[in-house]
This record gives C-alpha cells, sequence and structure tokens, in this order.
C-alpha cells in the first residue's frame, strides 16, 4: 500500500513538473495516506482514486508548455493591444458607420473624401469632426426611435456596450481556463464600467462631459450601484449568487443604454426642429 502510494507520488511530481494541474490527484493521495493504519479500505480508495487521476491527466510535454507560455504572454500582451487597438478599430467603425454622410464644407461624402478604408485620413477627419472643425450631415436621417436605433452611425456605442456585456456575462458563466485572461479583463469592465457608463449616458445624454469626466463618473456610478445591487439581492429568494449577480448587472446595463439611446434621441429630433426653423 505504501509502494504504491510512493509511486502514485513519483507520477503527479513528474506531471507537476510539465505544469500539469494535479491538486485533485494530491487530495486523494493526502486522503489515502491519512487513512493508511487506520482503514485499509479507506487508504485503498483514495490512493487508486488518486492513480486514476494521475494516469488521466498524462504528460503535457513541451507542446504543453509552449501553450502555457504563448498564453502568459497573450495574457499579458492583452492590455497593451487593447489600449492601442480599440481607438484604431473605433474609428474604422466610424467611418463605415458614416460613409454615406455629408461633409458639409467639401460637399462630398465621407467615403469619397478619405479615399475608402485609408486610415491615416480617416483618423484625421474623425479628429476634425471630434473637435467641430468639420461638420458631418446625415443626408437621409432616421425618421422614428426605432430606425435610430437600427442605424449604427447614431446608435454604435448602445450595440457595442450590450454586445460587450453579452459576451462579459457569457464568459463569466464559463470554466475554461483558455478563456481566463479575457474573461478577466471583460469581467472588471462589466463589474466597473459598464453599469456606470450606461447611466452616465442617461444622465448627460449630450456633450456635457469632457471624456475624463465621463470615465470618471462611470467608474464611481459603477463602484456605488453594483454593492447596491447586490444588498437588495440580498433580501431576494435568489440571494447573492453568481447567476443573479450576472443577471441584475446586465439588466441594469440594457436598461440604462436605452434609456440613454431614447434621451439622445429626443436631443436630435430637437436639433433637426431647430435646423428647420
Amino acid at each position: 500500500m505504501v509502494s504504491e502510494a510512493v509511486r502514485v507520488y513519483e507520477d503527479l511530481y513528474g506531471l507537476s513538473l510539465h505544469g500539469v494541474d494535479v491538486s485533485q490527484a494530491v487530495e486523494e493521495l493526502n486522503k489515502g495516506l491519512q487513512c493508511i493504519g487506520v482503514n485499509a479500505s479507506c487508504a485503498l480508495s483514495h490512493i487508486a482514486a488518486a492513480s486514476q487521476l494521475a494516469s488521466s491527466l498524462g504528460p503535457e510535454g513541451g507542446s504543453g508548455l509552449v501553450a502555457k507560455a504563448l498564453l502568459a504572454v497573450a495574457a499579458l500582451s492583452l492590455p497593451v493591444l487593447t489600449w492601442f487597438g480599440l481607438p484604431l478599430l473605433y474609428v474604422i467603425a466610424w467611418g463605415l458607420a458614416r460613409r454615406d454622410w455629408v461633409l458639409e464644407e467639401h460637399g462630398t461624402s465621407l467615403w469619397e473624401y478619405t479615399g475608402g478604408l485609408r486610415l491615416r485620413r480617416l483618423a484625421e477627419v474623425y479628429r476634425l469632426v471630434d473637435s467641430g472643425e468639420l461638420a458631418l450631415r446625415d443626408p437621409r436621417p432616421p425618421r422614428d426611435f426605432i430606425e435610430y436605433l437600427g442605424r449604427p452611425g447614431y446608435s454604435m456605442w448602445l450595440w457595442t456596450g450590450l454586445v460587450l456585456a453579452a459576451i462579459a456575462a457569457a464568459l463569466a458563466l464559463t470554466s475554461t481556463s483558455a478563456l481566463h485572461p479575457l474573461r478577466l479583463v471583460l469581467g472588471l469592465v462589466y463589474v466597473f464600467f459598464l453599469p456606470g457608463y450606461g447611466i452616465a449616458e442617461a444622465l448627460y445624454p449630450g456633450e456635457e462631459l469632457s471624456p475624463i469626466e465621463h470615465l470618471a463618473l462611470s467608474i464611481g456610478l459603477s463602484l456605488a450601484i453594483v454593492p447596491l445591487g447586490g444588498l437588495l439581492l440580498n433580501y431576494t429568494p435568489w440571494h447573492v449568487t453568481q447567476l443573479p449577480v450576472i443577471g441584475l448587472i446586465f439588466l441594469v446595463i440594457a436598461v440604462s443604454l436605452l434609456v440613454a439611446a431614447y434621451r439622445k434621441y429626443m436631443l436630435y429630433e430637437k436639433s433637426l426642429v431647430s435646423e428647420e426653423h
């Protein structure tokens, strides 16, 4: 019995050197060792379970170590890629959503003026439009709120927030270790940014806040709302468990973003009326 336990221990030690998670097998082996001299059948049962787990794990070898190293590199580089990649992706999406809009100073569409998807020129136009130096006008403005929601040029921010929230919620309910870095990053955004972002957009649907003020308010509101939601859940039949918390946060994000979209649409309608007069 002792020799079998030693053999299993050697197998687990070899697996651990290859980066294999052997914690469950080690726990079974420890239970077996505690039973030695007290209950033989208990010891044999746990040692056999540890041996079976060791056999099922198998060595990962060099390819497993390389995969883990690549995963670690990807996890470390994800924040950097996000910092530099997201603004570029946003500008591309902004240009595609407004490709037929007209630059009033030049009388041409955005796509004609930028020569298609020329990133440097598109980024420059985005900067000028954002600063108010260029005016971009939609030749076919939406006729109602439903059409407003269906036009990416107006509601891209809304659908981006909802898609991010849905992906983060789905990842939070998975247990795949390979998705852990992405789950961590999106989880932080889901809990500490998106709830406050939606409420901040609903409170200030215009351009009242600077980007820094908007970011600070979004984080601050999230830090206030999420614990309050957990406190309220504690007095419901569902209590503070994973699924209700994730669902409540998603509900707050979705409702606040839709309210913000409606308030932005009302401001847009008022601007059209004022232009007509």
